[in-house]
């Protein structure tokens, strides 16, 4: 819902876009665990193991949604390389994805058989990604405060701690991966979409075309136009 809000936005920034398609992958990510709690993803065989690496897209979207927003971000094209561990986990498990249905419901009912390694690997990557990004994030936010606080209006320092709220919930969310109980887990992250919305909707300009106006001089490389969800 909050990604299509996003979709009928007309005059979409960049850290709109990046937003968009980080809400679709938790939407996603999000479906894959209902399957699998109310034990009908056997029923999709071709979506197995879809979800392992799915976790490692999360912290990078954070982290260039957290730039783009302070406007940090640059040449963000590059910056795509961010997702490179997720997908070489996705071609760590391309054996797998080749198997036939029935051969994918064994290995998931034999807790992975013959994938440990490569699962192991993937669960570490997924902990420091989370570990890394956050820490990363929150240096944004920290960088960004520094350099403009003392310039900020009443409606921008909202827009300040609705980001602060974003980074710190992400960090509070990942701390759930070390409880091991995904339940707890996407229990956490659902109540972070929702809390996502909450203070999103409520900020200047998030859902619309409303630029805050820039308190610099046009000759300044800082321009604010407000977060967007």
């Amino acid at each position: 819902f909050l990604a299509f809000l996003l979709l009928s936005k007309s005059r979409k920034t960049i850290a709109d876009k990046i937003l968009f398609f980080w809400l679709i992958i938790i939407g996603f990510h999000l479906f894959l665990f209902y399957l699998y709690y109310n034990k009908i993803d056997s029923n999709y065989p071709y979506l197995l193991g879809i979800n392992i690496p799915l976790p490692l897209f999360h912290g990078p979207f954070l982290y260039l949604y957290t730039r783009a927003i302070t406007n940090q971000l640059k040449n963000w094209k590059i910056n795509l390389l961010h997702f490179l561990p997720a997908i070489i986990s996705y071609l760590s498990l391309t054996d797998f994805f080749q198997l036939s249905g029935q051969e994918k419901i064994l290995i998931f009912e034999n807790q992975g058989s013959e994938y440990e390694n490569i699962l192991n690997m993937i669960i570490i990557a997924i902990l420091f990604s989370g570990i890394i990004y956050v820490l990363l994030s929150i240096s944004a936010t920290r960088k960004h405060k520094k350099n403009f606080i003392n310039q900020f209006s009443s409606n921008e320092k909202i827009n300040l701690s609705w980001l602060n709220y974003l980074v710190y919930g992400i960090g509070i969310s990942w701390l759930f991966i070390f409880y091991g109980n995904d339940e707890v887990l996407f229990t956490a992250v659902a109540l972070f979409v929702i809390f996502m919305g909450y203070f999103g909707i409520n900020q200047l300009g998030i859902f619309t075309n409303k630029d805050v106006r820039n308190l610099e001089t046009e000759s300044s490389f800082y321009s604010y136009s407000g977060p967007t969800l």
